[in-house]
């Protein structure tokens, strides 16, 4: 299993009105998140430290912005996530904060082929949820099924199980085979 479940790649320069809010949702949703803040310490060697967090994670996040299309940086590690796109079929996440399908296909005709979601510093949380329905399936159903519990007119009580009354067993609402199948384990039960 991958340390990482996304690899968030962006410009410094969205980092306090986007990418941080992002990644802080992200994690508070229980995804793993390879994100500098949180991941790099002084001391730690920049590009071995990223290039080891591009190979350990499941999906590529790419935060497209007008300052992500302008710096170098980006787009190493953006030439990073293609790689493992094509080669390993990580999947790549964009997010398009600011630009057009005409600007990111400038940068890669194929990246602006993929779906994309377009954020606003606005919309954070949207983008997180988006973001955590590719990368953990599972746990968004299962978020959204809370929530839905929490909608509707369905009232939810905890009880001690010392508190319960013991009801009636009623076998013959069991399928056959099943009753068999107590009856014997009662019996060998009985005889050890």
């Amino acid at each position: 299993m991958t340390p990482w479940d996304v690899f968030i790649s962006h410009a410094s320069e969205d980092k306090a009105s986007f990418v941080q809010p992002l990644a802080e949702r992200l994690q508070r949703l229980a995804v793993r998140v390879w994100y500098d803040r949180f991941t790099l310490v002084p001391g730690d060697p920049l590009s071995e430290s990223i290039g080891e967090g591009l190979s350990q994670s499941r999906c590529g996040l790419v935060v497209i912005s007008p300052n992500f299309l302008k710096k170098p940086w980006t787009k190493y590690e953006l030439s990073g996530l293609i790689n493992r796109f094509v080669e390993d079929k990580m999947r790549l996440i964009p997010i398009w904060l600011g630009v057009s399908r005409s600007d990111v296909a400038a940068l890669n005709p194929s990246l602006a082929d993929l779906v994309a979601i377009h954020g606003t510093p606005e919309d954070v949380g949207a983008c997180a949820i988006a973001v955590l329905k590719v990368v953990r399936p599972q746990l968004y159903k299962n978020l959204r099924m809370v929530a839905d519990l929490r909608t509707a007119a369905v009232r939810i009580e905890s009880r001690k199980l010392a508190d319960l009354k013991p009801g009636p067993i009623r076998h013959h609402d069991l399928p056959a085979a099943l009753r068999i199948r107590i009856q014997k384990s009662t019996l060998r039960s009985g005889m050890s």
